[in-house]
């Protein structure tokens, strides 16, 4: 599969192999419409050791799928995922989906790297 083919988003289906409207899928991101207003989305993400950070992580790495916000196209979400998939950018939660904040490796590298977890020096 190459690259392009993991980011092409195609329509959700139901069990019954029925589109369902409202929600479209590919390997990194997931969406479903809300109302006027613009695109939920998720990506899969996980902690990075014991800081309040998460990276995006598929497949073995073991990435659950997490809100990260809501965006006024669909396209605005999928660029959302791929700069997560990238690796240069790390989200950090917030109290809502809405109040998360995508942050660039750069700028918290340092405290990432002072986590005990990270260091391995945790029980």
């Amino acid at each position: 599969m190459s690259a392009d083919d993991s980011t092409k988003l195609r329509r959700s289906k139901g069990r019954n192999g029925q589109a369902l409207r409202g929600l479209w899928e590919c390997d990194i991101v997931r969406m479903e419409r809300r109302d006027e207003w613009g695109w939920a989305a998720e990506v899969p993400l996980r902690p990075i050791g014991g800081t309040k950070y998460r990276e995006f992580a598929t497949g073995v790495r073991g990435g659950a799928w997490t809100s990260i916000g809501h965006y006024r196209t669909r396209n605005g979400a999928l660029q959302a995922a791929k700069r997560l998939q990238s690796g240069l950018f790390v989200w950090e939660p917030g109290a809502s989906a809405a109040e998360g904040i995508m942050r660039n490796w750069a700028e918290v590298a340092e405290e990432i790297a002072a986590d005990p977890w990270v260091r391995g020096q945790s029980n």
